[in-house]
């Protein structure tokens, strides 16, 4: 069985190598280590991604709605929903004998409820 002595110069040559091969890592990866601030900056990059995503979307609906605010009867369903949407913001006795129509004429349940909301609503604000 062999013994394994510990002497102060290996220990020494350990330690130079450990560090040896720490900087080898680092001089592949870019020389510098992660640090918390690292991290933190990339989180900040995330989120204002994700804002600035969320912001592209709403611009988006908002100009699908204006493009589509007479498409009611369109093929598209969401060209449907955004004159829905828009119809919703001009009660009057023309538009609640559209929505009935609509609701005559819609296949899908959830633009027929939103349609259905949408008239008893109007019909409330006008009486």
């Amino acid at each position: 069985m062999m013994k394994f002595i510990w002497s102060k110069g290996r220990a020494e040559g350990l330690v130079r190598l450990e560090r040896q091969l720490e900087g080898e890592v680092r001089e592949r990866v870019g020389g510098r280590r992660r640090r918390d601030s690292d991290w933190r900056r990339n989180g900040q990059w995330a989120l204002a991604g994700l804002a600035v995503g969320m912001v592209a979307g709403a611009v988006a609906w908002t100009s699908a709605q204006h493009a589509y605010r007479r498409d009611l009867f369109n093929r598209h369903p969401l060209r449907r929903l955004a004159a829905l949407g828009h119809l919703a913001g001009k009660p009057s006795v023309a538009s609640v004998q559209l929505l009935r129509e609509f609701i005559a004429w819609e296949r899908r349940p959830a633009l027929r409820a939103r349609a259905v909301r949408m008239l008893r609503t109007m019909e409330q604000a006008l009486v």
